[in-house]
């Protein structure tokens, strides 16, 4: 398969804002996986990429000897040398020269610091120029050092209007979500409460701001999403699960046995003690409740001015299903992640059923009848098992997409997927910024097949096909999609089973 080829199958797959990164993180993805023996022969043209390197590199000995030039006359911190050295930095980036390129930033941060003061607006450009450096040299102790300083950039900044200080905090979130997927694992419950910490400042800030609705629901959006990834984290039965745990429920890190993965619910038990039933079960529903009730909030930012909580189904019976829906989502996604009480912890979890989230997609599809759709468009909007949960919060129901037939011979593809691997189950890839500058991301690709139950799990699942095609690709497919959660697809608003469903999913190694 060419690369070209495999880059247009994941842009038609749909999940795109999730597997976009600037030139394409997936496409970094799939270019490790393609063999030696695809790499195009040498032509006459092959020469050019060459002499245009050789132009910039002439270019950028000039540029050199300009600011060595200035530095001489006029001083290390004179701040008429900061052009010569954005151009300087510029020119070391698209040579890769990275390293150069951090310290020319620093140096211009220096002369802010030395002519403006310690923490000025100024340097905040120059912050998120180093971040991007950074991640392209995978430093991610790097970013966190920077994250850290630009937190106290904002902090102390008094010129920034109320939407740039916002726009910051959410650039700031995108790079936590790129330490989470691409870090280090130790890291990722810091990581995870670093995002949280983010996403209620983005939050609180819209709200003192009096924000759109718009940006408010994303916002609440995104902030409930956070909690769902610390309760997947916390029954994830691995030191992040401790971890996690011993914020969240107040374990004294001390009593806790040296670092080991945990297997089985006798594990579990030797660590939290006895009948804890678990500290780790209490601790994920109570994130999940948060989850819900974050979901729950964005109910108050549908309604008209004019209207009271509880009278959105009149006013909008689609916003209204729409919310069913999410919030149906959430209590099947909690249903589903809970540890079953057995021999083992591992991928047998949740209930073999919808529970009681089919009662919410069955009073979603009785407010889309009301609000004028047909059973008809709505069994064939229903068709297809989707992917949980959602990466963003809609009050309008998409009747676009392709219609599935669950229950026929044809073969349903769900959108492929990037997850993160050896991480937190079912944690997904997202886009993120700088991302021209970040280095190849190693990992695998894998094609499955399987069945999807009423209860949104897959099984019956077999490995069409894996890049590379090895043993160990197969088992990290089949076991990335064990940690998945789909919504069922809905006839007449209850949950069905699916058969003959393909997916591919592509795992990402940590940085």
């Amino acid at each position: 398969m060419s690369l070209t080829h495999l880059w247009h199958v994941v842009r038609r797959a749909g999940d795109w804002p999730l597997l976009t990164c600037g030139l394409g993180f997936v496409l970094l993805l799939a270019a490790t996986a393609l063999s030696a023996a695809e790499e195009p022969p040498r032509t006459e043209d092959s020469a050019k990429p060459a002499s245009s390197l050789a132009a910039r590199v002439e270019h950028l000995n000039i540029l050199r000897e300009r600011v060595a030039q200035l530095q001489n006359q006029q001083g290390q911190y004179d701040p008429g040398l900061l052009n010569a050295m954005n151009g300087l930095s510029e020119a070391l980036i698209s040579v890769g020269e990275f390293r150069e390129a951090n310290d020319v930033v620093e140096q211009q941060i220096q002369i802010l610091r030395v002519t403006d003061g310690l923490y000025t607006d100024g340097q905040i450009a120059l912050v998120h120029r180093q971040l991007s450096i950074m991640a392209a040299q995978r430093n991610w102790l790097g970013m966190e050092d920077r994250l850290l300083y630009l937190s106290w950039l904002l902090e102390r900044s008094s010129t920034l209007s109320d939407s740039e200080r916002i726009s910051n905090i959410k650039v700031m979130r995108d790079w936590t979500r790129l330490l989470l997927s691409r870090g280090p694992r130790q890291q990722e419950a810091a990581y995870l409460f670093q995002l949280r910490d983010l996403e209620e400042s983005a939050l609180a800030m819209a709200r003192e701001t009096n924000a759109t609705p718009a940006v408010v629901q994303a916002m609440l959006y995104d902030h409930a999403l956070t909690e769902f990834y610390i309760a997947l984290g916390i029954v994830d039965s691995s030191d992040t699960s401790r971890q996690l745990i011993n914020r969240t429920e107040g374990t004294p890190a001390n009593n806790l046995r040296p670092i080991q993965r945990m297997t089985s619910v006798q594990d579990i038990e030797a660590t939290y003690g006895a009948r804890t039933s678990t500290v780790v079960e209490r601790a994920h529903r109570a994130a999940m409740m948060r989850h819900y009730v974050l979901i729950k909030e964005l109910e108050s930012t549908l309604l008209p001015a004019d209207k009271e909580a509880g009278d959105l189904a009149s006013a909008d019976p689609e916003a209204a299903a729409m919310m069913q829906l999410y919030l149906g989502d959430s209590v099947l996604l909690r249903q589903q992640y809970e540890l079953r009480i057995g021999a083992m912890a591992g991928p047998d979890r949740g209930q073999s059923s919808t529970g009681s989230a089919n009662s919410y997609y069955q009073r979603a599809w009785d407010l889309l009848l009301q609000a004028g759709y047909s059973a008809d468009l709505l069994n064939r909007a229903f068709s297809c098992p989707t992917l949980l949960p959602l990466p963003t919060f809609s009050s309008h129901l998409e009747t676009t997409g392709d219609a599935c037939d669950p229950t026929g011979d044809q073969r349903i593809e769900v959108p492929a997927t990037a997850l993160v691997h050896n991480g937190i189950p079912g944690l997904r890839f997202q886009a993120m910024p700088g991302s021209s500058l970040m280095s190849q991301a190693a990992g695998i690709s894998a094609t499955l097949s399987f069945s999807l139950g009423v209860n949104g799990q897959a099984d019956r699942m077999q490995v069409l096909a894996a890049e590379p095609d090895s043993t160990a690709a197969r088992i990290r497919g089949r076991d990335s999609l064990q940690g998945l959660q789909f919504r069922p697809a809905l006839q007449n608003g209850r949950a069905v089973r699916t058969e003959n469903v393909t997916m591919t999913l592509f795992s990402l190694e940590p940085g």
